[in-house]
């Protein structure tokens, strides 16, 4: 299981052991109840099992509280978090796409998702602008899918036809979306390693857009040389971090039998397996779980685009509360087709000019984005969420405006103020629009 040889560094071996104890519940029985059980079940070296020891009586595994007077060799792996945190952060950041529309639109729905989805899951979302699908469909099946993918179908094949024209998307999205495109991912309900050429694909994408794409498999063990070349091309290339989703404890041991710790320092293992501490999201197949325990949110991470490059497909979408209406965890604006690149790029400009909505026409119904409800408390109104809540006198300045939401076109709520209040339109839709970008309303006619 690659715990038997110490590493160069500490911090892999430390790396693994957080894995095991998340990830087997076995492990966990021994490290609470019998150290002396775990070497009879797991291969572990002398240092790995006092690294071990040291870590559950510092509570390290429990509390997750990381005390770096604990011992020196965990400083490493304390680093090696802070920096994937600050690498979330950084990507986060250069995700802001160049056309201005599109920067205002997005900041709306990342608003949005504080109130929907939460301040500290909406602080873990990418909303990166662009994402694409090299195959229709995913092969593996995952129980635990969130986006409920469908059988694979087909493959968008490296052929010199196909090769020409993700070349000139790439430009074409350089050109549309500037550096943020850069980070856009390779695959969405689709598995990475389905298709034959996907390091073609990210070579390619690494030549136009300066970036070599992130990736997540849960086909790792399928063929462990491709994952260890994959690995290995994706970090002399400058990626700094790629992912293994894990469907079994079986697999989790099997993973650490052909890795070693180093070759997966820089690998997160996405513990989905059955008994694991990660709590699974209940979107997709597991919409209407009641097996296990879920999280009613989303493993969405994108605000833009969906590329899916053998139906030739674009769909604008953003991260949403998983339910009947959007059981995948994420809300649809737009959608069409195209056939080249020049037609994708004109149908891209139209959805960001036409869809990407931030502000009220006087037809517009208003309404409050689900979720968010308004509550009077000692004659002060209070708009709130499962999340957070806030006075609307703090927001707004439009008196017993929660009165009119939901039943009135901003053009009559215009009206209503000028008749009431004297208020001239362009102030009351300037509250308006400041509080659908704030997250709190939505315009009422999107898909």
């Amino acid at each position: 299981m690659s715990l038997t040889t110490p590493p160069h560094h500490q911090w892999p071996l430390i790396k693994r052991l957080f894995e095991l104890w998340n990830g087997d519940p076995s492990f966990r029985n021994g490290v609470e109840q019998d150290f002396g059980s775990l070497t009879k079940t797991y291969p572990l070296c002398p240092e790995s099992l006092a690294l071990a020891k040291k870590l559950w009586q510092d509570n390290s595994f429990t509390t997750q509280h990381y005390s770096r007077k604990a011992f020196p060799q965990f400083h490493e792996f304390l680093q090696h978090q802070q920096e994937l945190m600050a690498l979330r952060s950084r990507i986060r950041e250069n995700c802001t796409p160049l056309p201005s529309r599109f920067k205002k639109w997005r900041q709306c729905q990342i608003n949005r998702c504080d109130w929907q989805l939460g301040p500290a899951k909406n602080d873990t979302i990418i909303h990166m602008p662009l994402c694409f699908e090299l195959s229709k469909g995913c092969s593996v099946g995952c129980r635990f899918c969130a986006l409920s993918a469908q059988k694979l179908s087909s493959v968008f094949a490296y052929t010199s036809e196909n090769s020409k024209l993700w070349k000139e998307m790439l430009q074409a999205c350089r050109d549309i979306f500037g550096k943020s495109s850069s980070y856009a991912s390779l695959y969405w309900a689709t598995e990475p390693f389905d298709n034959p050429d996907y390091e073609r694909f990210c070579l390619d994408f690494h030549s136009i857009l300066d970036v070599f794409p992130q990736t997540t498999t849960a086909l790792a063990l399928a063929d462990t040389d491709r994952t260890r070349n994959f690995f290995q091309l994706s970090e002399k290339n400058g990626c700094e971090l790629n992912r293994i989703s894990v469907h079994t404890v079986d697999d989790l041991l099997a993973i650490y039998s052909h890795f070693t710790g180093e070759e997966l320092a820089r690998v997160g293992l996405v513990l989905q397996n059955p008994g694991s501490l990660q709590m699974k999201v209940g979107a997709g197949r597991l919409l209407n779980s009641k097996e296990e325990a879920v999280e009613k949110t989303t493993i969405s991470c994108a605000t833009g685009f969906l590329v899916n490059m053998v139906e030739k497909s674009v769909r604008l979408i953003s991260p949403w509360p998983a339910d009947t209406d959007h059981p995948a965890g994420y809300k649809t604006y737009d959608q069409g087709l195209f056939t080249g690149a020049d037609d994708f790029a004109s149908l891209v400009q139209q959805m960001i000019s036409t869809t990407m909505q931030y502000s009220f026409s006087s037809q517009d119904q208003v309404q409050f984005t689900p979720g968010i409800l308004s509550l009077t408390r000692e004659n002060e109104t209070f708009l709130s969420s499962a999340y957070q809540e806030i006075a609307l006198s703090q927001l707004s300045n439009l008196p017993r405006l929660h009165e009119l939401i939901g039943t009135h076109n901003a053009g009559e709520i215009a009206l209503h103020y000028l008749e009431t209040e004297g208020m001239e339109p362009t102030l009351t839709f300037m509250a308006l629009n400041s509080l659908l970008c704030s997250g709190i309303l939505q315009t009422g006619i999107q898909q």
